[in-house]
Parts: C-alpha cells; structure tokens; sequence
C-alpha cells in the first residue's frame, strides 16, 4: 500500500506563495540574473526554505510562468470571445502583447523555454471550445482541426511575444497572421 499523500501544510502554502509573489518582484527589480538568496530575503524566508520549494532558479522561472499564464489567460481569451472574430483577432493581439510588455523582465528569463512552459500551463480546451464555436456560426473558413488552430495560434503568439518590438506594429503582424490562419480576410 502506497502512503497517502497529505496537501501541504498552511505555512508551506504560505512561504510558497510569499516565494512567488516576491520573485516577480525581485526579477522586475533585478532582472534575469537574479539570485535566490535575494528572493529569499524579499519573501522573508531563509534560502532552504527557497530551495525546498524550488530546485533551482530555472525551476522557480517556469512556475512563474505558469502563474502569469494563469493570471492573465482568462481575459485573453475572454476577449477572442467578443464581437465579430475579426474585430477580436485584432483586439486579442494587443491585449496579449500588452500584457507580455508588462511581463517582459520574466519573458525575457523564461526565453527559449517559454514555448514549451506555455504548453504546460496553458489548457487548450478552452480556446479548441471557442474556434469550433467560431467555426459553426461560420466566422472562420480554416480547414484545420481546431485543436491544431490552438497549437498554431500558441506558436504564433509565443513568437510574437518574444519579439521585443513596440506593441503596435508587433499587434498588427501578429492580427495579421491570425487572420491568415483563420481564413479571415487581410485588414481593411
């Protein structure tokens, strides 16, 4: 018989979310060479317990990812949700730019690794739901599976934010893109 697992304790919780909290604060400050000791002193906790939590800084890095994946996906495809879906292909480009600018110091650490740590965090299901919507009253002629949209458009995306350029013109090529895969037409 394997032993049950036991959730983790109140304070675990607590130092883990103190841990996370004060890392993004601390890569905002210090940027992508930041040390776990830092972190440790900006939580308020010592080192060990850094370590307890995380392995190392790349593991501390992904789960920071997968928190700002979670805090922000909800709205971004709330908004590919809204209107006509040529008006919120161009409405979800910015918003997700917008929110990758506010995120680029973690963007940035995370680097080649941000394609595939979006994999993880990010459920599909949500937006596959929403393309076949899409698809059924018609707004979208792509002969490709949803499921395969979802890859592509998170390609495209991950591409897009990793381009460090302004908004603006970064939002235009990335709307621009999705319109192509979607088979919508080019912007007026």
């Amino acid at each position: 018989m394997s032993p049950v697992r036991r959730p983790p304790r109140s304070d675990a919780r607590a130092h883990r979310s103190a841990i996370v909290e004060a890392s993004q604060e601390v890569l905002r400050d210090v940027g992508p060479d930041f040390s776990m000791g830092q972190v440790a002193g900006a939580a308020g906790v010592s080192r060990t317990t850094v370590y307890r939590h995380f392995a190392d800084r790349e593991a501390l890095l992904d789960a920071l990812v997968v928190v700002m994946a979670q805090r922000h996906l909800p709205e971004v495809v709330a908004v590919l949700g809204r209107g006509t879906l040529e008006d919120s292909v161009d409405a979800f480009a910015r918003s997700v730019l917008e929110r990758a600018a506010q995120e680029r110091a973690l963007v940035r650490a995370a680097g080649p690794r941000l394609e595939a740590l979006t994999r993880l965090a990010v459920i599909d299901e949500p937006m596959v739901a929403l393309l076949a919507r899409r698809r059924t009253r018609g707004e979208h002629r792509s002969a490709l599976p949803e499921r395969y949209l979802v890859s592509c458009v998170r390609a495209l995306v991950v591409s897009a934010v990793l381009d460090e350029r302004p908004v603006d013109p970064a939002a235009t090529e990335l709307a621009t893109a999705l319109r192509l895969l979607l088979g919508l037409p080019p912007h007026g």
